[in-house]
């Protein structure tokens, strides 16, 4: 305590000054009125007369700081006044001579405003992170459930193909349908989920607009049957032309607003109606009506039933994940737009819009033989079942096909064989497709690859495309949509 002062006579109100051991040797009057001290506080360490006055351990705000001689460091803290109130103070510390100059300013305004925006900033960055953890786990978690469900629901879709000249079209029908919902279920899952942005780009199709639709109803009839629902189609001229768009997500979106007409109406009949306008390019504008004789909805319950998880006012069965499937869906699509409105006397109508590219001049050759004859493929899935079922379908049609059970295999035997174009699995142990895809693309691989996932309700379709991959497809193994996404690169 013998340390020399210096000269403090034109230091501000509010001043301490500190040895190195933190122990007070000097305080102004202000700093006693502000500490609750009546008394002097010369000799007591700065520590316990600060934490008493603010409730804050200052220790491990006060020692760790280090201090060059003769900068001011600044630091913020609340001391509790004499009325018990906190008063928000800047401190600014000063290192001279082994002593501690502390200099407090009672916060204005300014000081406050700031500080509050800096603390709110603060927890809005770690709650930011939090989220952003969140995320990720939701991601990986979507990842995992798709990849359990969607593996054996392909493996069994895959063998009802197998199966079909040996049951009846009827048992054939309904068996393909129970897995083409659980798949749908899947789907639904990942299109809800908040965190999914299809890639338009790549997933885009030539196609028939009037096949499609006659596809999903012939595959809902069994259901419909079941209920004593008839249903009838009304397709435009142009609807049976050949156009470019996304008839992975258009099937979606009719199968859902069919589906739900099937289940939740309660009626006997729903009619799909197609109307289309010639666009300037060859382009068409489509507008597609689902309309049921059934019960109707409420208007107090119009607005709920397009959110998630939600269902109709006595409703039961379902996942409630349709209309808001199909909104999702129509919103990334060229003038997608989806509504409701009531019909007379009874029933309901969905109505969604949207517009499909110009029109091929001639429909290419879409068998898989024409692409797949011939070719050499590396197909890699660690599921013995789907490894044996891939391969034999790419055989039946013509392509020459060797297997690998995991990504390092396959790594092998793409880098010291020639083939065509490589088929491969994401999840798989010792190496999974994202580092197999990525290593070779590392070293200047040719040929295409094209991604085959189960995992379809997380970012598993994203990822694999950055990593290299020209398409990444949903299980099971489709030749069509194989072939279309291959065209380009092998014609």
């Amino acid at each position: 305590m013998d340390q020399e002062v210096q000269d403090i006579s034109n230091f501000p109100a509010g001043y301490l000054i500190v040895d190195h051991e933190f122990n007070i040797l000097e305080a102004n009057a202000y700093v006693n009125e502000t500490l609750c001290s009546s008394t002097g506080v010369a000799g007591l360490p700065l520590a316990r007369i600060l934490t008493k006055a603010s409730n804050i351990l200052l220790d491990s705000y006060i020692k760790p700081l280090v201090l060059v001689e003769g900068l001011v460091e600044q630091i913020q803290l609340s001391l509790r006044g004499a009325d018990g109130v906190l008063i928000p103070m800047v401190v600014n510390i000063r290192s001279i001579a082994g002593l501690y100059y502390w200099t407090l300013f009672k916060c204005g305004k300014r000081e406050t405003l700031i500080r509050e925006l800096s603390d709110t900033k603060n927890a809005l960055e770690q709650r930011g992170e939090r989220l952003s953890r969140m995320l990720r786990d939701q991601d990986n978690m979507f990842a995992i459930i798709g990849h359990e469900l969607r593996t054996p629901a392909a493996t069994l879709s895959m063998q009802l193909d197998e199966l079909g000249p040996k049951v009846s079209a009827t048992e054939l029908s309904k068996m393909k349908g129970t897995m083409l919902h659980l798949l749908d279920v899947i789907d639904s899952m990942r299109i809800s989920s908040g965190n999914y942005t299809p890639n338009l780009v790549s997933e885009e199709r030539s196609f028939s607009l009037a096949e499609l639709v006659t596809d999903v109803v012939e595959d809902l009839k069994p259901s419909a049957l079941l209920v004593a629902t008839h249903i009838e189609l009304q397709l435009c001229d142009q609807s049976a032309q050949l156009h470019r768009g996304h008839p992975k997500y258009l099937k979606t979106v009719i199968r859902h607003l069919i589906e739900n007409a099937i289940t939740h109406s309660k009626g006997t009949c729903v009619r799909l109606t197609l109307e289309s306008e010639l666009q300037p390019g060859g382009s068409a504008k489509f507008a597609m009506h689902v309309d049921d004789d059934g019960i109707g909805i409420k208007a107090s319950e119009v607005e709920r039933i397009f959110k998630p998880y939600e269902r109709g006012e006595g409703v039961f069965s379902g996942k409630g994940l349709g209309l808001s499937t199909c909104e999702t869906l129509l919103k990334h699509l060229p003038d997608g737009h989806l509504s409701y409105a009531p019909r007379e006397p009874s029933g309901s109508r969905f109505s969604c819009d949207f517009s499909l590219s110009s029109i091929l001049a001639s429909k290419p050759d879409t068998q898989p033989e024409a692409l797949l004859k011939g070719r050499r493929v590396l197909f890699v899935e660690d599921t013995p079942m789907l490894r044996l079922l891939g391969q034999k379908l790419l055989e039946k049609h013509g392509a020459s096909v060797e297997v690998a059970e995991h990504g390092q295999l396959g790594l092998e035997l793409a880098l010291s064989k020639e083939y065509d174009f490589v088929v491969t699995d994401i999840m798989m142990p010792v190496m999974d497709g994202f580092e197999m895809t990525k290593s070779l693309v590392r070293k200047n691989y040719k040929s295409p690859i094209v991604g085959l996932s189960g995992a379809t309700v997380g970012n598993e379709f994203q990822r694999l495309r950055e990593c290299g991959a020209v398409a990444v497809l949903a299980k099971p193994l489709n030749l069509a949509q194989l072939t279309e996404v291959l065209r380009p690169y092998l014609t």
